[in-house]
């Protein structure tokens, strides 16, 4: 696997882990497989995946609200967050 350019073998790990959840989570609500499929696929217990799925339609309202402002292109997409 390539490293992402300025972060430490930890933070790309954080970092993968996070967009497989989010992977996992729009799987779910796209409803093209059951979850307990998806749960057999990925090797993680159905109750994680309708958490991550749940997260995702609380937070989903909040992503559409922050203001934010692309960060200079580089080969690591970064996102700054402005508060209101």
């Amino acid at each position: 696997m390539d490293t992402i350019e300025g972060h430490s073998h930890e933070q790309e790990t954080h970092i993968i882990f996070h967009e497989f959840k989010a992977k996992v989570a729009l799987e779910t609500i796209r409803g093209d497989e059951t979850i307990p499929r998806l749960a057999a696929r990925y090797e993680i217990h159905s109750t994680q995946i309708n958490s991550w799925k749940r997260q995702l339609i609380e937070q989903a309202a909040e992503l559409f609200s922050r203001k934010t402002v692309q960060a200079k292109r580089t080969d690591t997409p970064q996102m700054i967050y402005i508060e209101p």
